[in-house]
């Protein structure tokens, strides 16, 4: 650790998001005032902001809801954003508690009208409903137009609903199409969050260090501009270069970082650096080749060995008998209506859900909240990752006929089990794979007055069940004693558990992280352990 070598009491450039790191330019303190009046005096209506991975739009936002944190504002955050439009509207009328009716589900008229009823006597209340939706670039088409839409419940002076998106630069360029020419005609605010400029990141750096308890600044002008010239100004990169940077520092007993240092922490951290080592070096690099080669064919000549089968052929073989494999797989599926509800079946027979609970077909909508104590996630994945999710879920498999569902039983190291035709076949990984493109749907037994949804702050029994269920991964009973509140020591836990679970780590509990949290437990179905 650095921290003793530079007077530090913490980590300046810490992953996990704090607070009071926090330095922003003039620029996007203007920026969060403007959001904060917009949503206040009612006229916000949608808000667009973007900017590339790692460039703060979760942090901004972060800050903006706590700006908002004394006012009559009901908060709700998406984080999934791979829904139909339907699917969207259900999510947003579970996050704002929107009471409906069992056949409100399923129409999306009717849940218009019900969240339409929800927003008016909220507003008769005095209170105002935000909606924030991250990675808003993954919405479809038809979503997207579904908030615009939203956005015309209104009274005459303001709107019901403010909806702020956080997405990435591909937004921008959908809203120029002219599919979404009226959602772009509604956004009232739209803004860019630019990289820091080279004049923004001595402060920026300065005001982490001295929050981490620095006396005197280790980063020399030189490393400084090095710093800014290999993150390119992203925050996430320069916070990820200058940790590595301190780290040999200290290694190297030093107390100034400069260039050389910072280049060399570049190396480290930054993908696709070691490019730049091959290309300056390339003559070196082609002379060792040659040296390889000529090694290499001296060797061949002197034991004469048989000729080698050829590796193109040997793999070119594998792969056809991998697709042979899989379309053999999908033509004993019935047609894809009757395998959607056979694999369904016996999924919830699985969990022990009855008729009485739902209808399979009410069921393989997938809802976020099939009813309630019954959860469902969709997303994609890798059969490993969903390998640690250690629970039977729905695989959509494809060709050029269409789509059909199977029911994943077990994945083994070489074969997969999968429920076809009433019983359980093995295929191998590879053909799976062809008629696969890592699509899933997994329903899931969580409390019924669980929320869709566990951020920073949070409070209550929602908290409790967390900390409960992480003890079931990491074992550490320590947080029992601590207030029962969703804080940085349990943020990092619930890191802890995404990285493990191949989940996003953003330290945010939404339906994929609730997912991993109830597979913990040892109720309900797993998957089968004996696959090769």
């Amino acid at each position: 650790m650095y921290l003793d070598h530079f007077g530090l009491k913490e980590s300046p450039f810490a992953t996990a998001p704090d607070e009071r790191f926090v330095w922003l330019p003039a620029r996007l303190h203007a920026l969060l005032q403007r959001l904060e009046m917009e949503i206040r005096s009612g006229s916000g209506g949608i808000m667009l902001l973007t900017g590339e991975y790692g460039s703060g739009k979760t942090l901004m936002a972060r800050l903006l809801l706590q700006r908002l944190a004394e006012a009559d504002i009901r908060i709700a955050r998406i984080r999934y954003t791979g829904v139909s439009a339907d699917e969207l509207l259900e999510t947003v009328c579970h996050a704002l508690r929107v009471p409906l009716e069992p056949g409100e589900h399923a129409r999306g008229q009717l849940m218009i009208d019900a969240l339409g009823a929800f927003l008016m006597d909220t507003y008769a209340q005095g209170q105002r409903v935000l909606l924030v939706i991250d990675e808003a670039q993954g919405l479809s088409d038809a979503a997207l137009e579904q908030l615009r839409q939203l956005t015309n419940l209104q009274t005459p002076a303001h709107k019901l609903i403010h909806v702020l998106l956080l997405a990435g630069p591909s937004l921008e360029t959908r809203l120029q199409s002219g599919t979404l020419r009226a959602l772009a005609q509604r956004i009232g605010v739209r803004e860019e969050l630019t990289r820091l400029d080279s004049a923004d990141l001595e402060p920026y750096v300065r005001h982490r260090m001295e929050t981490a308890g620095a006396v005197n600044q280790p980063f020399t002008r030189l490393g400084l501009r090095n710093l800014h010239r290999y993150a390119g100004g992203i925050p996430r990169l320069v916070n990820a270069i200058a940790d590595r940077a301190l780290q040999l520092g200290a290694e190297a007993g030093v107390r100034q970082v400069g260039e050389r240092l910072v280049q060399r922490a570049a190396g480290d951290v930054l993908p696709g650096h070691l490019r730049y080592w091959v290309r300056r070096y390339r003559w070196w690099w082609r002379a060792a080749l040659v040296l390889i080669l000529l090694g290499a064919g001296l060797a061949w000549w002197l034991h004469t060995p048989t000729p080698p089968v050829s590796t193109k052929a040997a793999v070119e073989k594998t792969q056809k008998q991998a697709r042979e494999q899989g379309a053999k797989l999908l033509a004993q599926l019935p047609d894809a209506q009757a395998a959607q509800m056979a694999a369904w079946s016996e999924l919830l027979a699985r969990w022990q859900v009855t008729s009485s609970d739902v209808s399979v077909a009410d069921a393989l909508r997938c809802n976020a909240v099939v009813f309630p104590g019954f959860d469902c996630v969709a997303g994609t994945g890798t059969l490993d990752q969903l390998k640690r999710f250690d629970r039977p879920m729905l695989l959509e498999l494809s060709d050029a006929a269409g789509t059909r569902q199977v029911l994943l039983l077990g994945v083994g190291d070489n074969q997969v089990r999968l429920f076809v035709g009433g019983r359980a076949v093995e295929v191998s990984r590879a053909a799976l794979e062809t008629v696969w493109r890592g699509r899933f749907m997994a329903p899931f037994r969580l409390p019924a007055w669980m929320p869709s949804s566990v951020a920073r702050g949070d409070t209550g029994q929602a908290v409790d069940w967390v900390r409960r269920q992480l003890r079931k991964l990491d074992g550490d009973r320590s947080a029992s004693y601590r207030p029962l509140i969703y804080d940085q020591a349990m943020q990092e836990r619930v890191r802890k558990l995404q990285q493990a679970y191949g989940i996003p780590v953003d330290g945010v509990i939404g339906p994929e992280t609730l997912f991993a949290l109830s597979s913990l437990n040892d109720t309900g179905p797993h998957l089968a352990r004996d696959v090769p």
